[in-house]
């Protein structure tokens, strides 16, 4: 927690975060730090996740998600960087191993989940990748031929931001 003044709402305090302009989890470990009260921080990382699947899924209806047009103004520099850095290829992670996902399934989903590995001959392990790569290819977010490329993002406007 740091001291002073939210980047974004202006209040001041002594819990503020330091948001990594660039997520960590994206290669952002030296990225710039801003500080930003607990609200602006979530609502922040909010706010750029819901810009992402809207440009996956335009139909989806726009949220507000900012007290005001000011602080709306002031979070947007930040907003194109965090959504900029979420749709950009992740190099480094794409060279790790893998990562474990987990989650917890009801009685009857669980044994429909069995029978799909049964049927797709593999373990359930594998069944979960199926599925996960099954789904990203359905809705779009898997497209191997520009696959290093933002083939999601739309082409921005001049003086237009995201």
């Amino acid at each position: 927690m740091a001291e002073g003044t939210c980047t974004i709402c202006l209040s001041g305090g002594s819990n503020l975060h330091m948001h990594h302009t660039i997520p960590r989890s994206r290669g952002g470990e030296d990225s710039l730090q801003i500080p930003l009260c607990g609200d602006c921080h979530t609502i922040l990382h909010a706010n750029a996740l819901y810009i992402v699947s809207r440009i996956k899924n335009p139909k989806r209806k726009v949220k507000r998600f900012w007290a005001n047009e000011a602080i709306r103004n002031r979070a947007e520099r930040w907003l194109q960087v965090l959504v900029t850095a979420l749709m950009t290829p992740d190099e480094d992670a794409a060279a790790t191993t893998g990562h474990q996902v987990g989650t917890t399934l009801s009685a009857d989903d669980f044994q429909l989940f069995k029978l799909l590995a049964a049927d797709l001959g593999c373990s359930q392990e594998n069944a979960v990748e199926y599925c996960v790569k099954y789904v990203l290819g359905k809705r779009g977010f898997k497209n191997e031929k520009t696959k290093s490329e933002l083939w999601f993002l739309p082409v921005p406007k001049p003086g237009k931001g995201i």
